[in-house]
């Protein structure tokens, strides 16, 4: 996960190769990551690039298996929105996810933590890009 946070996408036989893994191993954990939507497929073909899901991004910063100001940057370029107020965000939200919280795209993270109660001037910064992104993937769809 941390090889694809930090310089993928990449296939899985290159990322064999640059950490010098048996492929058969890279192989098994890409679809262990697959399975739980870290990770993404461009084609969903064995020799296709994998890249970090949102969720994937997320769970790294989570367990810090990457710089956290390389996720946030990916996480900003993927929902425009600004930095600071996603680290708070994440932070706070992240202290909820011990306690059972989803981990899922930002907006159900968002509303989730509404629904418990999370101050409002945490999530009021967040809330147009959300609105932004979700009207995006639903005028695409």
């Amino acid at each position: 996960m941390s090889y694809i946070v930090s310089r993928g996408p990449a296939t899985a036989y290159k990322i064999a190769n640059d950490l010098n893994y048996h492929f058969s191993q890279v192989y098994r954990k890409v679809r262990r990551l697959e399975k739980y939507g870290l990770i993404e497929r461009s084609n969903g073909h064995r020799g296709d690039l994998l890249a970090s899901t949102v969720r994937g991004l997320i769970v790294c910063y989570y367990y810090n298996c990457a710089s956290q100001e390389l996720i946030l940057n990916k996480l900003r370029k993927n929902l425009n929105i600004d930095k600071e107020h996603l680290a708070r965000f994440l932070d706070v939200y992240l202290e909820y996810a011990k306690g059972g919280a989803p981990i899922d795209e930002l907006p159900i993270m968002i509303f989730y933590a509404l629904y418990k109660g999370t101050p409002q001037e945490l999530l009021s910064p967040l809330l147009p890009s959300v609105i932004r992104y979700i009207k995006g993937n639903i005028i695409s769809q």
